[in-house]
Formats: C-alpha cells, sequence, structure tokens
C-alpha cells in the first residue's frame, strides 16, 4: 500500500481500504489505481483537478485525454455502464470484480468497439451485452441504443 503513503484518506489497514466507499486522491500511479480492484464498496473515485494524467467522470477513472478508460468503481450497484467513443483502449483490471455489470452502452459504432485494445482480467467487461449508439432506429437488426427523452439515460432501439 505505499502508494498511499502519503494519502490522508486511506491507511494502511486493509480492512479499512478494502471497506471504502469513496476515495478522493492526487496519486498518478496506475498500479496504485490497480489496487482498488478487490474494493467491493469503493463507488466512486474521485480525482484531483490538478492531475496531470488522470481525471475522474462519474466516479471512475479516465486518461486525461479520455483516451483511457483506467478503472470503473466496482462497488457501484448498476448492471449497465455507457463508455464514451473517445475511450479507444481499456486498461488492465479496469472492470475486475464488477460482477454486476451485464450491459455495455458504447458511444460509438460496433467496428469501433472492435478498435478497441481491452487489456486483461476485463472479463465481466467482455461477457457484458454490448449496445452501439446510433441516433435513429437502425434498418438493420443488432444491439443498438439511443438517449432517452431526458437526454441521459440510454434506451435500447
Amino acid at each position: 500500500m505505499d502508494v498511499y503513503a502519503n494519502c490522508s484518506i486511506i491507511t494502511y489497514n486493509i480492512n479499512y481500504v478494502l471497506n471504502l466507499g469513496s476515495l478522493t486522491t492526487d496519486k498518478t500511479e496506475y498500479n496504485g489505481l490497480r489496487v482498488l480492484s478487490d474494493c467491493g464498496s469503493l463507488k466512486n473515485i474521485s480525482i484531483n483537478e490538478n492531475n496531470k494524467i488522470y481525471k475522474s467522470i462519474d466516479g471512475n477513472v479516465y486518461s486525461k485525454n479520455g483516451k483511457q478508460f483506467i478503472k470503473y468503481s466496482v462497488g457501484k450497484t448498476e448492471n449497465s455502464f455507457t463508455i464514451p467513443d473517445s475511450v479507444t483502449s481499456i486498461g488492465s483490471f479496469a472492470f475486475h470484480g464488477c460482477s454486476l455489470l451485464k450491459n455495455v452502452y458504447f458511444g460509438g459504432t460496433a467496428e469501433d468497439w472492435e478498435k478497441i485494445n481491452i487489456d486483461s482480467n476485463n472479463s465481466y467487461l467482455i461477457d457484458a451485452t454490448c449496445y452501439y449508439y446510433s441516433e435513429t432506429m437502425p434498418e438493420e437488426s443488432g444491439n443498438y441504443w439511443h438517449y432517452g427523452p431526458d437526454g441521459v439515460t440510454p434506451v435500447i432501439w
């Protein structure tokens, strides 16, 4: 747990770490985020906005430029997740332990999804049903979604 030696919210008591509900950090080490894979209660990760390497969106961690998805907060209770079309890679252990994940709504096409580099230990992501964004109702059958009337909620076509 040395990666968090200077982080005031975490102690060296592993039981405390594994029961975190929220974490705020300015750490920049990728391995430091990977150790959170077993924190089953972690529902929110906040990254300091001045961090030059990472950012958080809705409690999950992305690279600063939004191209790499780094870490899903494993304690979230939702069974679906929307991945923006800006994502081109998904890091190792990003969805490790996310047994509730059943549906993934990707903001791009099926072809775009196939180009994403998905690193190891993401079986829950790979096993989830993936839906691809389509602003209009597709003519061909398949897994497509669009935003509902509220402009936020994914709706399957």
